[in-house]
């Protein structure tokens, strides 16, 4: 696709897009992913995993790495510089393609890990939004129905 009048007319809606999804990974990634990560690693009293969450930094990069080749194409730049970004995108959907499949894997993990270092599992806490939310926490009276994660 090298029409530079298409290319043109996409990057209007297509930029505010990738925009839009960039921003929320990033904002699900700052308050999902990375407490999620320093809860696990200070053993937190209540720990809540979000399956598919370790996605979030392949869509930053993917979407970043789209914003950028789409400007590059309407601009246009010289095609070996537009290659190296093509590359790099491609690979960042390469590897949210393996994350993607892994969202079972991470799932069985949990559930083999978590035990080992002291969780036991708890779908009775206030705030779980969904059945795919796993609360995990280190003491078994503290799972009771109504009990907040704090």
């Amino acid at each position: 696709m090298h029409d530079i009048h298409q290319i043109r007319k996409l990057i209007r809606w297509g930029i505010p897009l990738y925009l839009g999804l960039v921003a929320g990974a990033l904002l699900m990634t700052r308050h999902a992913l990375v407490p999620m990560v320093q809860d696990i690693m200070s053993r937190a009293p209540v720990v809540r995993i979000t399956p598919g969450m370790h996605l979030m930094p392949c869509v930053v990069a993917f979407g970043s790495l789209a914003i950028v080749v789409m400007v590059m194409r309407a601009i246009p730049c010289r095609d070996s510089l537009v290659k190296k970004f093509e590359l790099a995108a491609n690979l960042s959907v390469a590897a949210s393609t393996i994350a993607l499949l892994l969202v079972p894997v991470v799932s069985f993990a949990q559930y083999y890990y978590m035990p080992s270092i002291g969780y036991i599992p708890c779908n009775a806490l206030q705030g779980q939004p969904t059945r795919w939310f796993n609360d995990w926490v280190r003491d078994p009276a503290w799972c009771m129905k109504g009990k907040t994660p704090e």
